[in-house]
């Protein structure tokens, strides 16, 4: 830069993507060279074209992909399919249906066609499948969602960096839209089966939202928030798909089941592998200990592999301790874990009780819990004889 005193401005070139870069500014005089402290910048891998396949040709259209982290997407929604009418519902009948916002083709050329769940499942259950997606591409999961949302900043921001920035295609103010990521979102907005109308736009302007398909739950994004936001569809609605390409392996996403059977020394509980992070789940289940973060190399149950929910056998516990767990899934991406839980076991007591109506001596028992209830019974001596007093919330 010019040999001059104040502030000077420098272009740094021929950065790689994804990367993390250390500078410091320096002077030269005749007396030598000083440096400023260390800074340091991440030039993150936004915006660039998946190695090797920077576009997928399907149905006899091109679409660009975009590498977001270590997430290959697909930069535009899906519009594949023959256009059917507003008034209809898609249906299993070997035709790939899809509807366009207002009826108009030119909608889906602009913005993606819409989808019902099962036609972009192609009315498959499997979490994996590709659906309506090119081969070796698939509906993403929310939990991949999920992954693109916190590389990008984490849901407070990252709609804004996921949406396409200006108001060509949405409605204004398009608040936070930077297309920083490339995802490049579109408001496609949404059909609803309930009254075969159309949502996402007032008459005469842009759209403005965008709806995408998870397997769990629907991604949005609005035109007044930076945020990305997420809801359960309960009416079967029409919404954009986004392709993921298949090798963007990850962590399997699993969640952690209630206690279903408190015991003294047993408790039941389990988890669910929602999905499977692009590769097989070889090993699943409940890893236990009485530190609040249990893993795998502590005390654990095996409960088969794959996706799917499963029951969790844990034995030989302490009477009246404190237990915390959580659900694990293993595949070729290392292990996950859902969220940690906790339960106190049962303890076993016989407190005498003075029995006012009859010359027998009873004894209330603290017998069995269940559902972090404690179930007071009233013993004579005899299992036969016992009977249920009342359950109350334990302590």
């Amino acid at each position: 830069d010019d040999p001059v005193t104040g502030i000077s401005v420098s272009s740094i070139t021929g950065l790689q993507a994804g990367q993390t870069y250390y500078l410091r500014a320096y002077a030269t005089n005749s007396a030598g060279t000083g440096y400023s402290d260390e800074r340091f910048f991440s030039n993150a891998n936004f915006g660039i074209p998946c190695p090797g396949e920077d576009t997928v040709h399907y149905f006899g259209k091109s679409y660009p992909t975009v590498q977001i982290g270590t997430q290959c997407w697909l930069k535009e929604n899906l519009n594949v399919g023959t256009m059917i009418n507003g008034q209809q519902q898609q249906t299993d009948n070997s035709v790939l249906e899809k509807f366009c916002y207002d009826n108009l083709e030119l909608n889906c050329e602009i913005y993606g066609g819409l989808y019902q769940w099962n036609e972009a499942m192609q009315y498959q259950s499997n979490q994996d499948i590709q659906g309506i997606c090119p081969a070796g591409w698939h509906v993403p999961s929310q939990y991949e969602f999920n992954t693109l949302i916190e590389y990008l900043g984490g849901d407070s921001v990252a709609g804004g960096k996921m949406k396409e920035s200006g108001t060509g295609n949405w409605m204004p103010p398009n608040v936070g839209a930077t297309n920083e990521s490339g995802f490049s979102g579109l408001p496609g907005g949404s059909w609803s089966a309930s009254h075969d109308w159309w949502y996402g736009t007032p008459f005469g302007m842009n759209p403005y939202e965008a709806n995408f398909w998870s397997r769990e739950k629907l991604i949005m994004l609005y035109y007044n928030s930076d945020d990305v936001y997420d809801w359960t569809a309960e009416l079967n609605p029409a919404l954009s798909v986004r392709c993921m390409k298949d090798d963007s392996l990850g962590l399997a996403y699993v969640t952690t089941s209630q206690v279903t059977d408190l015991g003294i020394t047993t408790v039941i509980a389990g988890g669910d592998v929602d999905f499977s992070g692009g590769s097989a789940v070889t090993q699943r289940g409940v890893c236990y200990d009485t530190n609040s973060n249990p893993e795998i190399s502590g005390p654990h149950t095996l409960d088969g592999s794959g996706t799917g929910a499963f029951t969790s056998i844990m034995t030989d516990l302490s009477p009246g301790t404190v237990y915390y767990y959580r659900a694990y899934a293993i595949n070729s991406g290392g292990v996950s874990y859902g969220q940690s839980l906790g339960f106190a076991t049962c303890e076993s007591m016989l407190l005498p009780l003075i029995e006012n109506s009859s010359s027998k001596q009873c004894y209330l028992y603290f017998s069995h819990c269940f559902s972090n209830c404690l179930w007071l019974f009233l013993y004579t001596g005899s299992y036969s004889q016992r009977c249920l007093l009342e359950c109350q919330p334990r302590a």
